[in-house]
């Protein structure tokens, strides 16, 4: 994907999008082992979100037939970058939104193929955000005001979807594999805008910048994970994920600039066939430990860099880690807690709407169950009805590229007048989760 080469401010704006202010490739947990535990399942992940995690766990289903229907009702956030905008007289302003997105996350079905081997197919939407954020800021001076307007609305979403097998070799050994489709979107606008106004009100110099953007992306990537059982209360966990592969791609962006002395209107499209590697591969290990009715869980996660100019891809490798622990309270009642990281892949900022903010939060959930005997036969297994209830908390700290403006004159055109800055950032993501649940 080859993108049109603009101007300073332009070629800035190119780089904002829906990643500079939301979650990382964690953004939300999928599933109900994931949404009791921080995500920490790579182990002992055995319900249908195995299909992401681990397919391997697949094969410990331990119901005939399962529908998993799971979703994040909805993600709060609060963001601040604070002294975005910031004036060399003194004045700054914030970048702050709030954003509220309900989301659904995963569904899956899983089912027997043979004694052995079950199979499934899942629905996956590990990330999704919409949000718009604003930084206003007028600067007195001693000929008028100068005024400065950042404006950027920005959204992404991915999804994976596709089937998974899990192979049961024996107590001590499950295998599986997965093939997931990809589908990511993204786009958005963005407006920056700087003017002089005199004491009365008559401007004398502006300029504006703006892009609207949209990308859409068709790929597949393929998963093999393993469980196994070295002693009586450890499993062991671990997942191999290939790079993603694109296949197809569609993307467009227009821009405008303009000033009192020049219009420029711009507008670049691609459709094309696209196949090159758009992720890196990752690479998961857990182990878990088992305490009486419950477990323990301690998950690493680590992906490498990638890099593609054409695709405006710069990654860097990346690590993170669960802990997270889930204990049985009765036949049909199940509490869990844990811990996560969500690091950002992202290189560090050095222009405006980059940005890199790592993640670190907890989760804490309760399932409970209800079963139905719809024969009088206990040769016949009961009709079993879980509901999930979690709420997940992360902070979000690091850097975000912002401006910093001089005080315009008549000598030097307004565009001129702002520089990059790297300016601190904080968010906080409240998330709910609701999962529900039919064996049979």
């Amino acid at each position: 994907m080859r993108r049109r080469q603009c101007r300073w401010v332009v070629l800035l704006l190119l780089g904002i999008e829906a990643r500079s202010f939301a979650g990382n490739d964690d953004e939300h947990l999928l599933g109900t082992d994931a949404a009791l535990t921080g995500g920490a399942v790579t182990a002992t992940v055995f319900d249908g979100s195995a299909i992401y995690y681990n397919p391997a766990g697949l094969a410990g289903a331990r119901a005939n037939q399962r529908l998993d229907v799971s979703g994040t009702v909805y993600a709060l956030r609060f963001y601040r970058a604070s002294g975005f905008l910031r004036s060399t007289q003194g004045p700054t302003a914030d970048l702050q939104a709030t954003e509220f997105v309900p989301v659904p996350s995963a569904v899956t079905y899983v089912r027997p193929l043979s004694h052995n081997v079950n199979v499934g197919f899942g629905i996956f939407a590990p990330r999704l955000s919409d949000l718009t954020n604003r930084a206003v800021m007028a600067v007195p001076g001693a000929s008028g005001e100068d005024d400065w307007v950042f404006v950027v609305s920005a959204n992404k979403a991915s999804y994976r979807a596709g089937p998974a097998l899990g192979w049961h070799v024996n107590d001590d050994l499950r295998v599986g594999v997965a093939l997931l489709g990809m589908y990511d979107t993204e786009g958005g606008a963005a407006q920056f805008a700087g003017g002089q106004r005199q004491a009365d009100g008559a401007s004398s110099q502006f300029y504006t910048a703006s892009q609207v953007f949209n990308t859409y992306r068709v790929g597949a990537l393929l998963s093999l994970g393993v469980q196994w059982k070295p002693a009586s209360k450890v499993w062991v966990g671990a997942t191999v994920v290939s790079p993603g592969l694109s296949l197809y791609s569609i993307y467009r962006v227009t821009t405008i600039e303009a000033s009192a002395g020049q219009y420029v209107p711009g507008d670049a499209s691609s459709h094309t066939p696209d196949i090159r590697f758009s992720t890196p591969p990752r690479f998961r290990l857990g182990v878990a430990y088992q305490l009486g009715n419950g477990w323990v869980s301690l998950d690493a996660d680590v992906q490498t860099g990638m890099t593609d100019s054409e695709l405006m891809l710069h990654r860097e490798p990346v690590w993170n880690a669960r802990l997270g622990g889930r204990l049985r309270i009765g036949p049909l009642l199940s509490v869990g807690a844990g811990l996560f990281t969500d690091r950002s892949a992202d290189s560090t900022p050095t222009q405006l709407g980059q940005s890199k903010i790592n993640f670190y939060g907890g989760a804490l959930g309760l399932e409970v169950g209800k079963e139905f005997q719809v024969k009088e036969d206990d040769t016949v297994k009961p009709l079993r009805f879980t509901t999930t209830l979690a709420l997940r908390y992360a902070l979000g700290v690091g850097d975000v590229g912002g401006l910093v403006v001089r005080p315009m004159t008549a000598q030097e055109p307004v565009e001129t007048s702002a520089q990059n800055a790297v300016m601190s950032a904080v968010i906080h993501e409240l998330g709910g989760y609701i999962g529900a649940a039919l064996s049979f």
